[in-house]
C-alpha cells in the first residue's frame, strides 16, 4: 500500500465535509460554543468545502491510501489560499485527518506538500493557524486544524 496526495475533485467534497463535521462534533467539544457544533449540517458543510475548492488561487489536496489492487481509502485533506492578512504568504487554512491516518506523519506530509505548491506559485512564507494545542508546523492529535484557532505563525516554505 502507498499514500497518494492528489488534487481534490468535486466528488471529494462529501467525504471532506463528513470528516470536517465529525471532527467538529468530537474534537471541538468544549473548545467552541456548542451552538456552533450543533448547527453544522452536511449540506452546508459540503457547500463550504466547494467554496474552499473553488477559491481563486487556492489549493485543495486529498490524501488517500492506495492498495496494491488500486482500491483507494480516504485519509484526509488540506486546503489553503493566498493569505488575506500577510502579503506574499500562503495560508494553510484546513488540515483534517481521519482517525486511522493520525499519528503516522501524514499531517506533516500534507503541510510539506502544500508548502511546495505555494513555493511553485511564488510564495515565500506559509501561514499556519490551528487550535490551541497545535504548534505552528504540526497538526494537533485531534486530527483537524483550521483558521478559527488561536495559535499559529509564519513559516518559510519548505524546498
Amino acid at each position: 500500500m502507498s499514500i497518494e496526495i492528489r488534487p481534490a475533485k468535486a466528488s471529494d467534497m462529501e467525504l471532506c465535509a463528513a470528516l470536517y463535521k465529525e471532527i467538529y462534533n468530537t474534537v471541538y467539544q468544549g473548545i467552541v460554543d456548542s451552538r456552533l457544533i450543533t448547527s453544522i449540517n452536511q449540506e452546508d458543510t459540503v457547500q463550504r468545502m466547494r467554496g474552499d475548492w473553488l477559491q481563486p488561487g487556492g489549493e485543495f489536496w486529498i490524501a488517500e491510501e492506495v492498495s496494491e489492487v488500486g482500491e483507494r481509502t480516504f485519509l484526509g485533506f488540506t486546503s489553503g489560499l493566498p493569505s488575506p492578512e500577510v502579503l506574499g504568504a500562503f495560508w494553510l487554512e484546513k488540515l483534517f485527518l481521519t482517525e486511522a491516518a493520525r499519528g503516522k506523519g501524514l499531517g506533516r506530509k500534507l503541510i510539506e506538500h502544500m508548502g511546495r505548491c505555494a513555493k511553485t506559485q511564488g510564495y515565500g512564507n506559509r501561514c499556519l493557524q490551528g487550535k490551541r494545542q497545535c504548534r505552528a508546523d504540526v497538526p494537533s492529535s485531534g486530527g483537524g486544524a483550521d483558521q478559527r484557532g488561536v495559535s499559529g505563525g509564519n513559516q518559510p516554505v519548505p524546498d
